[in-house]
């Protein structure tokens, strides 16, 4: 697939179910890594467009890509200055307290 979207522009992604339209957007975020080919941001290589991407699911869920743990510890990694230890520690808690 190529896709050029420019600076500024809004774009929806339409498909019946099974299409692509999430691995697509997975690829984009950095949440998957593509099969083959690679995703270009701003002319250069970018492995997931990264923090100038969001990927919003329609209902409550978590990534079907990751563990229960790493999805736990993905907003304090993307949001705090945490190192990974402190990181791993606060979501071990977290899940602790699911029980």
């Amino acid at each position: 697939m190529n896709l050029l979207v420019p600076r500024g522009s809004v774009v929806s992604v339409f498909g019946r179910s099974g299409a692509g339209k999430s691995v697509l957007l997975k690829c984009l975020a950095g949440l998957l890594t593509p099969d083959a080919g690679e995703v270009r941001f701003e002319n250069g290589l970018q492995h997931g467009v990264g923090r100038r991407c969001s990927y919003l699911f329609q209902a409550n869920a978590l990534f079907d890509s990751m563990t229960a743990f790493e999805n736990v510890a993905l907003p304090l990694e993307q949001t705090s200055r945490l190192g990974r230890r402190e990181i791993a520690h606060a979501a071990r808690d977290a899940l602790k307290n699911l029980a």
